[in-house]
């Protein structure tokens, strides 16, 4: 992918993420019976094999009718050519203002290898970092083509390195309420001195205690020994009164 600040422009690789959560809109499709050929190039109609040549692009938005396009009519969709592979900046937001966007994916960004690049990444790194308050820092918003699909994304500082994440559109993001019960104002208060007695976290702390588990327990499959079955957690009590204990437990660190 390649970052276009006003014609500043560097190119990145994104690390350890994959693509967008959401599938994208064009799909393969069989040349003997326009069915869907799948990622193995086979028809899953009459299960015969499609050369790479034959296979067909299109987008099905009607059950078993799809409409098949052309390589150049795909990149004429996208724009251009360029454009499918370009985050071009068009603007910039609060970076704490991203919370209100419901986010799809997120990527690490690297510079690709030679000099130029790194060093480019580097000033868009101390640019996005332009404060020592994370709060007051910003995000440079674009839009960008990944894997047939457009989404709208955010560069940003985290870490002492560059993020990127894509966005559902304001018009696609969920709309519909959510059902819960207010809490009284007495709750309310009790629940943030629970919150409040919570010790600071500690993240490089935590280990991933369940592949473990998972290993003793495939170890103890083999030798035949028995697995232990560990008991469900069981609220006992109303609300209130699991609260009550739990400031409790808080209070006496049991």
């Amino acid at each position: 992918m390649q970052i276009d600040i006003n014609g500043f422009k560097t190119d990145v690789s994104t690390n350890g993420v994959g693509t967008p959560s959401t599938t994208g809109l064009i799909h393969n499709y069989s040349s003997c019976c326009k069915a869907s050929a799948g990622k193995q190039d086979f028809c899953k109609e009459c299960g015969k094999e499609v050369p790479k040549e034959e296979v067909l692009k299109g987008v099905e938005l009607v059950k078993g009718e799809p409409a098949i396009f052309s390589q150049e009519e795909i990149k004429s969709l996208k724009g251009t050519a360029e454009a499918g592979s370009v985050l071009k900046i068009d603007g910039s937001i609060p970076a704490n203002q991203l919370s209100n966007y419901e986010p799809l994916k997120s990527y690490w960004l690297s510079p690709k290898k030679d000099k130029s690049n790194k060093k480019r990444y580097g000033m868009i790194l101390a640019g996005l970092a332009r404060s020592p308050a994370p709060a007051e820092n910003y995000a440079l918003v674009g839009k960008v083509i990944l894997r047939d699909n457009e989404y709208w994304g955010a560069i940003y500082e985290q870490g002492g390195k560059v993020r990127f994440t894509t966005f559902l559109y304001v018009d696609d993001q969920r709309t519909n309420k959510i059902d819960y019960v207010e809490a009284e104002q007495v709750e309310g208060e009790k629940m943030r001195q629970l919150f409040a007695s919570i010790p600071p976290a500690q993240p490089e702390a935590y280990e991933n205690q369940y592949a473990e588990r998972l290993v003793e327990a495939v170890e103890a499959r083999l030798e035949g020994r028995v697995i232990e079955i560990m008991p469900e957690a069981v609220s006992v009590g109303n609300e209130m009164e699991d609260l009550e204990r739990a400031l409790l437990v808080a209070k006496v660190g049991v």
